[in-house]
């Protein structure tokens, strides 16, 4: 009887042993998968976020223009403080803003620098860029 519990004590053991291992093997290989989901949907997020932004920087332009007589300074800074606003879950201190007037038309290109969060892994950060053209009146 006592050779019999000290075989399943002994079994047992060995099923404990391979299952902490089965876990280690499936962790090593789950946890990037996750951590590469939440950053692809951050990335994804960014990307949306700045393409509403230069939508509605788009609108503010056109109506600006319209309606106003500022000066190029001084459009571009209201312009920026708007989007600053505006920029719901993005770091405004990584966004810019360049307005280039064309012919009869204004340029709004917005960039955004995206810094990765993989721990132990050195990705150099992407500059997201988005631009609208407005008319001008």
């Amino acid at each position: 009887m006592l050779q019999w519990m000290s075989d399943q004590k002994s079994e047992f053991l060995k099923n404990e042993k391979a299952g902490a291992l089965e876990f280690a093997l499936t962790i090593l290989i789950a946890i990037p998968l996750l951590v590469g989901t939440i950053e692809t949907g951050r990335f994804l997020h960014t990307q949306n976020a700045l393409s509403y932004l230069a939508d509605t920087s788009a609108r503010s332009a056109f109506l600006a223009t319209s309606n106003s007589d500022l000066s190029m300074e001084e459009f571009e800074a209201t312009l920026l403080a708007d989007l600053e606003a505006r920029a719901v879950g993005l770091n405004s201190n990584r966004l810019s803003v360049i307005v280039i007037e064309q012919n009869a038309s204004l340029r709004l290109e917005l960039a955004y620098t995206f810094d990765f969060l993989i721990p132990l892994v050195s990705i150099s950060n992407i500059t997201l860029r988005e631009a609208r053209t407005v008319p001008l009146n």
